[in-house]
C-alpha cells in the first residue's frame, strides 16, 4: 500500500513466505529514486539507496495487512500465522498488540489496499489446508471479507468456512 500523509509517501510491504515479513517505510521524494531500465527489471539492478527510506517498522516472523497513522501514532493490523492483532508501532517495535481475529487473515495474493474518503481498506482472502494422515482427514478453512478503517474505528466484516474432508 501507498499512503501520502504529511509530505510523505508511507510504503508497506508484505511478504507471506515461510515465516512471512512486513516493513512500513516513508519516502519524501519519489523523483530521487533511480531509474530502473525496463529490459533489465527481472535482473538484479541497485536498490533505493537506503538514504532515501525512513523504516518505520522492518520485522520478520508477521505479515502486514495494513498500516494506518491516527493522531500523530502509527498503527498496523498483521497476521502471526494463525492470529491477526492490531498494534501501535513506536521505534521500530509493535506495542500493546490486540486480538483482532482467532484467524490469519494474510493471503499469498498481490491486490492492494487502499483508501477511499479517507477510509482504508484491506480485503481479506486467507484460504489454508492441513492434512491429518493418521486419521485420514483433509481440512480446509478459508476467511473472505474486508476491513475498514477510519480514526479509532475498525470494522472487520468476513465469512469463515471449514471443511473436513475423509480422504480415500
Amino acid at each position: 500500500m501507498i499512503d501520502f500523509k504529511d509530505g510523505k509517501y508511507i510504503i508497506t510491504s508484505s511478504l507471506a513466505h515461510m515465516g512471512g515479513s512486513a516493513s512500513v517505510r516513508t519516502l519524501e521524494n519519489p523523483k530521487r529514486l533511480p531509474l530502473y531500465q525496463k529490459d533489465k527489471f527481472l535482473s538484479r539492478q541497485i536498490p533505493p539507496p537506503d538514504s532515501l527510506l525512513e523504516n518505520v517498522i522492518d520485522t520478520s516472523g508477521l505479515t502486514a495487512n495494513i498500516y494506518y497513522p491516527y493522531k500523530n501514532k502509527s498503527f498496523i493490523i498483521f497476521s502471526e500465522y494463525d492470529t491477526a492483532y492490531v498494534g501501535e508501532i513506536i521505534k521500530g517495535k509493535i506495542i500493546n498488540k490486540k486480538l483482532l481475529l482467532s484467524h490469519g487473515i494474510w493471503a499469498y495474493w498481490d491486490k492492494m489496499n487502499r483508501i477511499k474518503n479517507g477510509i482504508y481498506i484491506s480485503d481479506i482472502n486467507h484460504i489454508s489446508t492441513s492434512i491429518d494422515p493418521q486419521q485420514s482427514l483433509e481440512t480446509t478453512e478459508s476467511i473472505e471479507g474486508t476491513i475498514y478503517i477510519k480514526q479509532d474505528t475498525i470494522v472487520l466484516g468476513y465469512k469463515y468456512s471449514k471443511i473436513v474432508k475423509k480422504e480415500k
